[in-house]
């Protein structure tokens, strides 16, 4: 055999060692190489591929200066630059191997996903969709196009790429992930509870697919069968923080405090200062340690914490504090996780919400609009909404209802949101919400009352409990929609839950909403809202041809017996000693409140404003106007 031959049976012998990854193998191959520049080479990929990019980068340099036209050292060189964080130089050299051969997708899908990591959204869509232009059975494509999509908001187009992506190939478990995420973050959780477990039977790991599945599960409130999932990928994959966090998270939602710490505590054992962690195990303390509040202070002055981590950790020692009766230090605290929150987050949209209320008082000026307009006239028993602001006593209201044999709940879900919104479609008109209940039809109105209702008993709890004939509704700010609730239900009954407006800013401003709207980060501007929501319920109340009846928190905390009885009596419920009792029963409560609801109705909560008046004279202006 001549040398050259030998030169490209060694050189094909050293490809099939890096490409699986047999670097101890590849290792010694090179010291028999034909030639050094051989050696160079294949070492530089090798040791790219171990992770060991400082020392691969002269050695593929070398290589590349010998084989300027060979496309694999223009790739193994980039991906040895975005190792030791020289994403833009990388990027010049996937260019140069897309120019060099236009039409090798693996290069041309390895430039898109450079331009993607250097946050250049717009120029990697771009080379996605010229692939699928020239290629459109190419399943990476879909699902990373699909992957940019989602990060950039356009839930559904990316939801058709993924589809896309496991038609054509159903052992695509990238996608299954992606579209199981885009699903949990629609609230579609039967959806995402199926593509997770379609993914799973094809995923070199189960533990993200597990993890997934559990969050599908608490989210169609089925958190015992979350529990239990959690507990069975853990036992397969006993150092994923993930699974502890979550299933923590899945036990405190049910009420097993002791448990959910012990969970948060194993994740700790594996990363003791793992930030998401150590703020949910404060939570669940009673009360949190000297040793782990300063843990928690220690982990959010580190430098390397991140933004998301060092709010949760200011929320988490602000609540700490507060127990501790440190008010001002708790509220500097609180105030450093806002303003963080606020960087974050984009500017305010409290403008455009005030907005949005004066737009539907315009829309429902007085109650000859609901004689005039078309009604939905379903014979349903009467859903129960309960409405207000956050942190208004609702969960506390909601779990004493639940108590009751006859009453079934849904939580926080979006429905009427979601009818309101695609109202304009229904009624064939462009003229938006809440303008375009000027164009009200019996037929849409019977169709949205009925696609409510339908939703309604979908995501109820107590699903096979014959007793069940009412069914509440806990989306406060359906406060918003009682006009529309009052056309396509003018059965319903709706339950205003307030509370001392002071004590409802405040305690508004000390939690860590994940969703919601972008003024919450502000306390003054909380007061304004309040201010503007007030208006309304106050327009409601004077317009609406539906009764509303008033649970005042503080009333509910110090006579409960008289609040409950009342409430019953308004709902045309029987009274029922459960009710009462509301602590001993058993649910899932997916709110900041799970911890008090299961507690004894007390009044440590009332007027607790008062302990941090210094700081609220802005506050108190603004709502005494």
């Amino acid at each position: 055999m001549d040398q050259l031959a030998k030169a490209e049976q060694w050189r094909a012998r050293a490809a099939q060692l890096a490409q699986e990854r047999q670097w101890a193998a590849l290792m010694t191959a090179c010291a028999q190489a034909p030639s050094e520049e051989d050696a160079a080479r294949f070492i530089g990929r090798a040791l790219t591929g171990l992770g060991r990019y400082a020392e691969a980068l002269p050695r593929l340099q070398q290589g590349l200066e010998l084989w300027p036209e060979e496309i694999v050292l223009y790739t193994a060189l980039a991906q040895a630059l975005n190792g030791v964080g020289r994403a833009d130089m990388a990027l010049t050299l996937f260019e140069r191997a897309a120019e060099l051969n236009p039409e090798d997708m693996a290069v041309r899908l390895a430039h898109a996903d450079q331009l993607s990591r250097l946050n250049r959204p717009a120029d990697a869509l771009k080379r996605y969709q010229l692939i699928l232009f020239s290629q459109p059975q190419c399943v990476e494509a879909h699902w990373k196009l699909a992957e940019l999509l989602r990060q950039l908001g356009q839930g559904q187009t990316a939801r058709r790429h993924y589809e896309k992506a496991v038609e054509l190939d159903a052992a695509c478990w990238q996608a299954w992930l992606g579209l199981g995420n885009l699903l949990l973050a629609q609230d579609e959780g039967e959806a995402a509870l199926a593509a997770f477990e379609h993914g799973a039977e094809h995923a070199p790991s189960l533990a993200v697919f597990q993890n997934g599945a559990g969050l599908a599960l608490m989210q169609l409130g089925r958190v015992e069968v979350a529990i239990a999932r959690y507990e069975e990928a853990l036992r397969q994959s006993p150092a994923d923080l993930h699974l502890w966090h979550n299933l923590g998270n899945a036990q405190r939602e049910s009420g097993a405090f002791e448990a959910a710490a012990h969970s948060y505590q194993q994740g700790l054992n594996l990363a003791p200062d793992h930030p998401h962690l150590l703020a949910a195990l404060c939570r669940v303390s009673r009360p949190p340690t000297p040793a782990l509040l300063t843990q928690l202070t220690q982990a959010e002055a580190a430098p390397e914490c991140d933004d998301a981590a060092r709010i949760a950790l200011n929320f988490a020692l602000g609540e700490a504090l507060d127990k501790q009766g440190e008010y001002d230090a708790a509220f500097a605290r609180y105030q450093r996780a806002n303003h963080l929150k606020y960087q974050v987050q984009g500017p305010s949209d409290l403008e455009e919400q005030l907005a949005l209320m004066r737009r539907i008082r315009q829309a429902f000026p007085s109650r000859s609009i609901f004689n005039r307009l078309p009604r939905g006239d379903l014979q349903e028993r009467a859903p129960i909404f309960l409405v207000g602001l956050f942190r208004s006593g609702s969960s506390l209201i909601e779990h004493i209802l639940c108590s009751h044999p006859q009453v079934a709940g849904v939580g926080e879900r979006d429905f009427l949101d979601r009818i309101a919104r695609n109202l304009p479609f229904d009624l064939g008109v462009a003229t938006p919400y809440p303008q375009c209940i000027e164009n009200m039809d019996g037929a849409t109105a019977q169709r949205a009352a009925q696609r409510y209702v339908a939703e309604l008993h979908r995501w109820r709890d107590k699903q096979d409990d014959p007793e069940v004939t009412r069914v509440t509704d806990k989306l406060l700010f359906n406060f918003l929609h009682l006009g529309l609730i009052a056309l396509l239900l003018p059965n319903a009954r709706i339950v205003h839950c307030r509370r001392t407006p002071l004590d409802v800013c405040l305690s508004g401003y000390f939690q860590n909403f994940t969703t919601g709207m972008r003024f919450m980060q502000d306390i003054e501007e909380i007061a304004r809202y309040h201010r503007a929501y007030d208006e309304l319920m106050a327009h409601w109340r004077a317009v609406l041809p539906l009764p509303i009846h008033e649970v005042h928190y503080e009333e509910l905390t110090e006579d409960p017996e008289r609040v409950v009885t009342e409430l019953l009596t308004a709902l045309d419920l029987p009274l029922d000693e459960r009710c009462l009792r509301h602590h001993e029963t058993k649910r899932a409560v997916q709110t900041a409140s799970a911890g008090q609801v299961r507690a004894p109705i007390h009044t440590g909560s009332k007027e607790r404003w008062r302990r941090y008046e210094s700081h609220l004279q802005g506050v108190r202006e603004i709502l005494s106007r």
